[in-house]
């Protein structure tokens, strides 16, 4: 018998979760997986037949503290792709450890995802710094 390990069966708990809010197999299995960075929250709005989970609701998801980090999981289609939106997410800073950080992504991936674009907003306190 194999044993998984405490942050594997997180996972496989919130990919449980994640049916049961959503048993519908076209579109809980996501191919694309969108990591939404701060600004950037309002994209799921063009998510069709969502389905919105908070992370509160999902075994191992640490709760967002930053500002535009809404802290839902979507589910639904961009056009014919199935896609899964997370948004929101945690940074290392907030927790001091990398399990916080990248059980989203080992999460996706056990959804379906193939691919994942992940986001974020970025800048500089130097003003002479251009975009590119």
């Amino acid at each position: 018998m194999t044993t998984l390990s405490p942050q594997s069966l997180l996972i496989q708990q919130a990919v449980s979760v994640v049916h049961k809010h959503c048993p519908d197999s076209s579109i809980n299995t996501p191919l694309v997986g969108i990591i939404l960075g701060s600004g950037l929250g309002s994209l799921a709005e063009d998510i069709l037949r969502p389905t919105s989970i908070p992370y509160s609701d999902l075994p191992g998801f640490p709760d967002t503290c930053v500002k535009g980090h809404e802290g839902n999981l979507i589910l639904g289609t961009i056009g014919d792709v199935r896609v899964v939106c997370l948004q929101g997410r945690v940074h290392f800073y907030e927790h001091g450890n990398h399990d916080a950080v990248i059980h989203y992504i080992r999460t996706l991936k056990q959804l379906g995802c193939v691919y994942l674009l992940a986001t974020n907003a970025s800048g500089s306190l130097p003003v002479d710094y251009c975009p590119g």
